[in-house]
């Protein structure tokens, strides 16, 4: 038994989510209890059931991440800049649980902010997604993947996720201008390197924006340039080194 199984010997799951999307989190628990057959043990933090009566909630939270095996949370417009989803995401990511986002509700797993935007994130609303996650729980317990219909699954998800208010909707198509005003100054013919404030200027964003919304990128390296200032340069063309250079010749032209 790993040290993250509980005191029944089932692998545990812990799925982070916002109240209102407790429907949709119920909707993955019991399917998946009911395709894997019981196997896991699974802790949704709004599911009374989850939680011992008189037990202190924050207390019984922070058990249940002690004891997760795979950490699943829901991601959509409404919940991505929810901080206590952040907060969980940040103790699981501690205790190097496996982290698994959920997108649903039109976020995309491109739309997940750092450090979620690090992890292989499924689109919950479809029947790849839906494979995707059962293929990784199946992992998770060393046994094939349940044969069942996913697209009902992610049809089921659809149905249920709550249409996206228009300020979250704002929030999100303004997050993917700006990625995609860097993207494109990162491909400047000229420079393999942007200095990250010459950068932020073109794209029409601050230095501190412009580096939040790459960080989550694993197209994308930060270095150090000659004097000191931070490089940013896309990794098809800059490689991996973490100085901004390769063996011989230094980052080369920066701008």
């Amino acid at each position: 038994m790993s040290v993250n199984d509980d005191a029944t010997g089932r692998a545990s799951i812990f799925i982070s989510h916002i109240s209102q999307e407790a429907q949709v989190a119920e909707l993955v628990r019991s399917s998946v209890l009911r395709d894997f057959l019981g196997l896991f043990d699974i802790f949704a933090s709004s599911d009374t059931a989850s939680i011992a009566a008189g037990d202190d909630w924050l207390a019984a939270v922070e058990r249940a991440l002690q004891r997760a095996s795979v950490f699943l949370v829901l991601c959509s417009p409404a919940s991505k800049y929810r901080p206590w989803l952040q907060f969980e995401a940040g103790a699981a990511w501690m205790r190097r649980i496996p982290i698994v986002p959920l997108c649903h509700a039109g976020l995309t797993p491109a739309d997940l902010p750092m450090p979620l935007s690090t992890r292989q994130g499924v689109a919950l609303d479809a029947a790849s997604g839906v494979r995707r996650l059962y293929e990784r729980l199946a992992a998770e317990l060393s046994c094939a993947s349940p044969q069942v219909d996913h697209a009902h699954l992610a049809g089921e998800v659809a149905a249920l996720g709550a249409p996206p208010s228009t300020d979250d909707l704002l929030r999100i198509e303004t997050d993917r201008h700006v990625q995609a005003r860097l993207m494109n100054a990162l491909a400047h013919p000229r420079y393999r390197w942007r200095s990250l404030d010459r950068l932020a200027a073109e794209s029409a964003v601050s230095p501190e924006l412009a580096a939040d919304s790459l960080r989550g990128n694993p197209d994308v390296r930060f270095g150090r340039g000659r004097s000191g200032n931070v490089i940013v340069g896309l990794q098809s063309r800059v490689g991996e080194r973490p100085d901004g250079g390769d063996r011989t010749s230094g980052p080369g032209p920066v701008a």
